[in-house]
């Protein structure tokens, strides 16, 4: 082929694959805002799970105290 067929064939197609290329890059954002918003999902649920923890260990705590005050209400 000719270096001129070539260059026909190469505007032709960055004509056709314009709109492709497009979408493309509208996906690709998409993509990306798709993935931070998994990762700032992720990170929430981990702060969570530690919220949990927090709470189950302060009402342990509480509930120990309780128990003592009781026993010290006793005693006296």
């Amino acid at each position: 082929m000719s270096d001129i067929a070539l260059q026909q064939i190469k505007k032709i197609l960055q004509v056709e694959l314009k709109p492709v290329n497009k979408k493309l890059d509208e996906h690709s954002q998409k993509l990306d805002s798709l993935t931070l918003d998994m990762i700032d999902v992720q990170k929430k649920t981990d702060v969570l799970i530690d919220i949990q923890s927090y709470i189950e260990d302060t009402k342990e705590k509480v509930d120990d105290h309780e128990e003592r005050i009781q026993r010290l209400e006793n005693a006296v």
